[in-house]
């Protein structure tokens, strides 16, 4: 009887660390809304290119529909900026998909969990607002804690276009947890761009605080190498019911 509530304590505690927005961009964390609950929040990115800047909000909002299955949605809206020309603003790609936790060890490391999504060609790729074709993302995403407060994760990804050839990629990312409430990152993500003949590395760093047990902040910045993006920050505001 003692071993029973020893494990129904530690499946409830597990599960309710579920119920948290994921704090790394580049990679997948075990962190679920959890069944019939919901995430929204709204994320932000800016990037400065080697001739223009580009802003962009996206809210979005994430679904649990079963406690290891969420479903997601994104509606973007960009500005871009030429240094040649006047900035052109509106709907990006909007985009859609889920996150199955297939695999979990009792104490919830480590994980595995396959992910999809689609990105519809809903911006204007003539203002630089979208990338003129649906994008289906296939990836499956890996992790494990160490200590407690370490918590590592893999990501690969394959980016298939209608129009060009498709991209792998693969990235990783490192959490270290300084208190219940404040953490810090590292994460990196090695693709292939549209051209084929390069391949970018994305570089960033980046901190998440838990101001309560609803209300969630994150920030990242960083740059990449063999690309024109030459300064990358995220931010996101998160919300969770």
């Amino acid at each position: 009887m003692k071993k029973i509530l020893v494990l129904a304590l530690v499946l409830s505690f597990t599960s309710m660390g579920y119920a948290e927005p994921i704090r790394t961009v580049l990679t997948k964390e075990n962190r679920f809304p959890g069944e019939n609950r919901l995430e929204i929040g709204t994320m932000g990115r800016y990037v400065e290119l080697d001739n223009a800047d580009l802003t962009a909000i996206t809210p979005y909002a994430r679904y649990g529909v079963l406690d290891h299955l969420a479903i997601f949605g994104t509606v973007p809206f960009e500005r871009i900026s030429p240094d040649m020309a006047g900035s052109e603003s509106g709907l990006g790609d909007v985009s859609t998909g889920f996150e199955l936790r297939t695999f979990e060890d009792i104490f919830g490391y480590p994980w595995i969990i396959p992910h999809f999504e689609v990105s519809f060609d809903t911006g204007d790729d003539d203002k630089g607002l979208g990338a003129g074709q649906t994008i289906y993302t296939l990836g499956i995403a890996a992790g494990t804690t160490v200590a407690d407060k370490v918590h590592w994760a893999a990501d690969a990804r394959y980016r298939i276009l209608d129009d060009e050839s498709n991209i792998p990629s693969i990235a990783g990312s490192i959490v270290w947890d300084l208190d219940k409430q404040f953490s810090l990152m590292g994460e990196i993500e090695v693709s292939r761009d549209r051209d084929q003949d390069q391949h970018p590395i994305l570089f960033l760093g980046g901190m998440y605080y838990k101001a309560t047990p609803s209300l969630h902040f994150g920030l990242h910045g960083g740059t990449t190498t063999n690309s024109d993006e030459d300064v990358v920050i995220h931010g996101k505001v998160a919300y969770t019911f």
